[in-house]
C-alpha cells in the first residue's frame, strides 16, 4: 500500500513539476510578442491607407496585425503585433519594406519583442 501511495506521489510530483516548467515556457512566449510602432511613407497612389483591408494586404501575414494610429494619405503611423521573437518581428517589418506602395519604413518604437 505505501508503495503505491509513494507511487501517486511520485507521479504527482513529476504532473505538476511538468505543468509548472510548461506554464513558464508559455509565459516567457508571450512575452516575446512583436509590438512595435512604425512610421510608413506609401505612395500617392494608395486610395484609403485608414482600410483594414489595405493594411493587411500590405502586411501579407495573417499571424501579424497592422493597426491605424494616425497620418495622411502617404505618412501613417501604424502598429505592428503579431507572435515573436524579434527575427519574426523583424521579418513582417521586412515585408511591409517590400511591399510596392511602401516606399520607407521606420520603427518609432519597439515593444516586447522586436
Amino acid at each position: 500500500m505505501k508503495r503505491k501511495v509513494r507511487s501517486f506521489v511520485a507521479v504527482a510530483l513529476v504532473l505538476a513539476l511538468g505543468l509548472g516548467c510548461n506554464a513558464a515556457a508559455m509565459a516567457a512566449e508571450q512575452e516575446q510578442q512583436c509590438n512595435v510602432r512604425l512610421a510608413l511613407t506609401l505612395t500617392p497612389d494608395v486610395p484609403d491607407p485608414q482600410d483594414p483591408g489595405f493594411l493587411g494586404a500590405i502586411l501579407s501575414n495573417a499571424t501579424y496585425r497592422l493597426t491605424w494610429i494616425s497620418g495622411t494619405d502617404t505618412q501613417a503611423t501604424v502598429q505592428l503585433t503579431g507572435p515573436g521573437p524579434s527575427s519574426q518581428c523583424q521579418d513582417a517589418v521586412n515585408r511591409l519594406s517590400k511591399d510596392a506602395h511602401v516606399l520607407d519604413v521606420k520603427v518609432l518604437q519597439a515593444g516586447e519583442g522586436a
